[in-house]
């Protein structure tokens, strides 16, 4: 058998080549070795001769010479060592596998909290009931596959741990669990609300009463004051939507959570005056027209979910899914022409304020603390007897809600009846974050909420002395 290859020029010759072997005496067929005499080539240590070399300075070539017992004596060596080497590795593998693995000891494995039942399953989570110390909790496992999802499932667990609110679900504890291949989970605890979710609790799933019309106007004032404590921590939820609000036992009130969508850190200047969000996220049901093309949006567009959902508390059931090419102001007036049918009486003053959280363009909706106003003055004049009044217009200043919730229903402000707790940091985080700022070094809230209660002093002040109120614009501190 012969190889050729190049030589440098000037190397020295080889030694003569060994003496070309008679196929025809071996094996006496026209040169070709038959498999019964392999074997006694390969026995023969004169057949398993060293390779020779052979050098062509006219042709700067090196010719190896090998007998054919030496080629196949090379190749079964060959396979012997890598089956070797497989085997060898097969042995440190089992070896390595056998190795005890250090157990987790988390607070579920330690046996902290015990799981009572399975209350709901997705795609990402898992929600179970779990109890510790006689109290129930929801324990929600999120599986991380990657980094980037236990990043995104420790944000929902930062956006819960910052936020105080009695409409916002209320954080417990948050803990890792090992799995044994190597991955992890994330478990949050979270406060149980016994009511289930919005969306069973207006289709009457467990057999209760229907919700009465002072229910949904008292849960649409407690949406719009947790969602705008939302706000002011710098938080976007993007994925309100009513399987996402919870209801307390007995029907007192309604609770807003599932942050895993939710982004963090946003200043007041991003959330409504230039937003920069441009990633389409959320349910497309609840999705805001800028969010579903891709535009920048804020905090207009949770604004815009929570008409959606203001439009099935209306309807009593679950709205359904627009169909192609229809327009959203006629899918928007079908849904209130079916909810007409109910007979309420704020009706039309509910059927208005919908109308102004879902307009398309989101620099003309209307903001929460005009929502939250509209929605308690209706409540307020439904307990008295008193006429409902109309919503404000979108294009009322800020400033002048608290002249329109005094006038109607003489009651304190929206933001005078939402708690002011400063968010709490997490801990190592630093204390002037991003959209936080303006929270922590100027006080509870930031300047455009103190001219709120400005207002509301000044025309408490003024309805106490018997004067007419009237309707100006409040002057900014800043």
């Amino acid at each position: 058998m012969l190889l050729a290859v190049l030589a440098t020029p000037g190397s020295s010759p080889a030694p003569s080549p060994l003496p070309r072997p008679d196929p025809d005496a071996d094996s006496g067929v026209s040169g070709k070795l038959l498999p019964r005499d392999l074997g006694a080539r390969l026995l023969d240590p004169q057949q398993l001769a060293l390779p020779q070399l052979r050098h062509d300075a006219s042709r700067r070539l090196v010719t190896i010479e090998m007998t054919e017992a030496t080629v196949v004596a090379l190749y079964l060596s060959g396979c012997a060592m890598f089956i070797g080497g497989l085997w060898v590795g097969c042995l440190l593998w089992q070896r390595q596998a056998r190795r005890p693995v250090e157990a987790c000891e988390c607070a579920w494995c330690t046996a902290q909290y015990q799981k009572t039942r399975k209350l709901a399953e997705g795609g990402f989570a898992e929600a179970s009931l779990v109890a510790r110390g006689g109290k129930t909790y929801v324990l929600k496992r999120i599986g991380c596959a990657s980094v980037n999802a236990a990043n995104q499932a420790l944000m929902e667990a930062s956006c819960l741990q910052r936020l105080r609110h009695p409409n916002v679900v209320r954080f417990e504890d948050l803990f890792m669990h090992r799995h044994d291949n190597g991955g992890c989970s994330v478990l949050i605890v979270m406060e149980y609300c016994a009511g289930g979710d919005l969306i069973d609790r207006l289709e009457c799933t467990r057999g209760q009463r229907a919700l009465s019309e002072l229910q949904v106007i008292d849960y649409l004032v407690a949406l719009c004051q947790a969602l705008h404590h939302v706000h002011c921590c710098g938080i976007l939820h993007r994925d309100l939507k009513s399987s996402n609000i919870f209801v307390t036992r007995n029907d007192e009130t309604v609770k807003l959570g599932d942050f895993g969508l939710a982004c963090t850190g946003l200043s007041p200047r991003r959330l409504s005056g230039s937003p920069r969000r441009m990633s389409r996220c959320g349910t497309k049901m609840y999705m805001s027209p800028e969010v579903a093309e891709r535009k920048p949006y804020g905090a207009s567009s949770d604004t815009y979910a929570l008409g959606c959902v203001l439009l099935e508390m209306l309807l009593r059931h679950q709205l359904r899914q627009r169909r192609p090419f229809e327009e959203r102001q006629a899918y928007i007036d079908e849904m209130l022409k079916l909810a007409s049918g109910h007979g309420w009486a704020s009706f039309d003053a509910m059927a208005c304020l919908s109308r102004q959280m879902l307009a398309d363009n989101p620099k003309q909706r209307i903001d929460l603390p005009s929502a939250g106003a509209a929605a308690a003055a209706a409540a307020v004049a439904l307990r008295t007897g008193a006429p409902i009044p109309t919503p404000p217009s979108s294009e009322m200043g800020s400033d002048r809600v608290a002249a329109y919730c005094l006038y109607f229903c003489a009651v304190p402000t929206f933001l005078e009846r939402t708690p002011r707790m400063p968010p709490t940091p997490l801990a190592g985080q630093q204390s002037d974050v991003r959209g936080q700022r303006k929270v922590r070094v100027q006080g509870k809230w930031h300047d455009r909420e103190r001219v709120y209660e400005e207002s509301w002093r000044r025309l408490l002040a003024v309805a106490k002395t018997g004067k007419a109120v009237r309707s100006g614009r409040a002057r900014h501190t800043s």
